[in-house]
Protein backbone atom coordinates (compact mmCIF):
# COMPACT_ATOMS: atom_id res chain seq x y z
CA UNK A 1 0.00 0.00 0.00
CA UNK A 2 3.22 2.22 -0.17
CA UNK A 3 4.39 4.67 -2.93
CA UNK A 4 7.78 4.09 -3.76
CA UNK A 5 10.37 6.62 -4.63
CA UNK A 6 10.55 5.23 -8.19
CA UNK A 7 6.51 4.69 -8.19
CA UNK A 8 5.14 7.18 -11.03
CA UNK A 9 8.51 7.24 -13.33
CA UNK A 10 7.44 5.46 -16.43
CA UNK A 11 3.60 7.55 -16.22
CA UNK A 12 6.04 10.63 -15.55
CA UNK A 13 8.15 9.76 -18.85
CA UNK A 14 5.05 8.91 -20.85
CA UNK A 15 3.24 12.69 -19.35
CA UNK A 16 6.46 14.41 -20.58
CA UNK A 17 6.54 12.76 -23.94
CA UNK A 18 2.92 13.65 -24.61
CA UNK A 19 4.12 17.59 -23.60
CA UNK A 20 2.27 17.27 -20.40
CA UNK A 21 4.81 18.49 -17.35
CA UNK A 22 2.30 18.67 -14.87
CA UNK A 23 0.71 15.43 -15.09
CA UNK A 24 4.54 14.50 -14.92
CA UNK A 25 5.25 16.09 -11.92
CA UNK A 26 1.92 14.94 -10.19
CA UNK A 27 3.39 10.84 -11.53
CA UNK A 28 6.67 11.26 -9.47
CA UNK A 29 8.31 14.67 -9.20
CA UNK A 30 11.72 13.59 -8.13
CA UNK A 31 12.22 11.53 -11.08
CA UNK A 32 10.97 14.44 -13.63
CA UNK A 33 13.27 17.39 -11.77
CA UNK A 34 16.32 14.97 -11.60
CA UNK A 35 16.20 14.28 -14.98
CA UNK A 36 18.13 17.47 -16.69
CA UNK A 37 20.66 16.52 -14.00
CA UNK A 38 21.10 13.30 -15.46
CA UNK A 39 23.10 14.01 -18.67
CA UNK A 40 25.76 16.17 -17.00
CA UNK A 41 26.49 13.56 -14.29
CA UNK A 42 26.77 10.88 -17.26
CA UNK A 43 29.67 12.91 -18.90
CA UNK A 44 31.25 13.78 -16.14
CA UNK A 45 32.01 10.33 -15.67
CA UNK A 46 33.36 9.86 -19.32
CA UNK A 47 35.30 12.77 -19.13
CA UNK A 48 36.01 15.71 -17.03
CA UNK A 49 34.10 19.02 -17.28
CA UNK A 50 35.90 22.29 -17.61
CA UNK A 51 36.43 24.03 -14.43
CA UNK A 52 33.92 26.46 -14.15
CA UNK A 53 31.80 23.36 -14.52
CA UNK A 54 33.21 21.48 -12.34
CA UNK A 55 32.97 23.93 -9.60
CA UNK A 56 28.64 24.01 -10.05
CA UNK A 57 28.17 19.91 -10.88
CA UNK A 58 30.31 18.59 -7.57
CA UNK A 59 28.08 19.61 -4.75
CA UNK A 60 24.91 17.54 -6.88
CA UNK A 61 27.41 14.58 -7.85
CA UNK A 62 27.70 13.38 -4.57
CA UNK A 63 26.19 9.89 -3.65
CA UNK A 64 24.94 10.96 -0.13
CA UNK A 65 22.85 13.52 -1.37
CA UNK A 66 20.88 11.82 -3.90
CA UNK A 67 20.41 8.88 -1.46
CA UNK A 68 18.74 11.39 0.72
CA UNK A 69 16.70 12.57 -1.44
CA UNK A 70 15.37 9.25 -2.59
CA UNK A 71 14.47 8.22 0.94
CA UNK A 72 13.33 11.49 1.84
CA UNK A 73 11.06 11.52 -1.32
CA UNK A 74 9.69 7.89 -0.17
CA UNK A 75 8.57 9.13 2.85
CA UNK A 76 7.45 12.57 1.74
CA UNK A 77 5.07 10.82 -0.67
CA UNK A 78 3.54 8.88 2.03
CA UNK A 79 2.48 11.27 4.03
CA UNK A 80 -1.34 11.28 4.27
CA UNK A 81 -1.20 15.32 4.23
CA UNK A 82 -2.48 17.54 0.82
CA UNK A 83 0.80 18.02 -1.27
CA UNK A 84 1.86 14.75 -1.16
Amino acid sequence: GFLCPGCGATRAVHALIHADPVTALRMNALFVLGMPVLPVLMWRLLKPLPAILETLVRPIARPWLWLGLYVGFGVARNLPYTPF
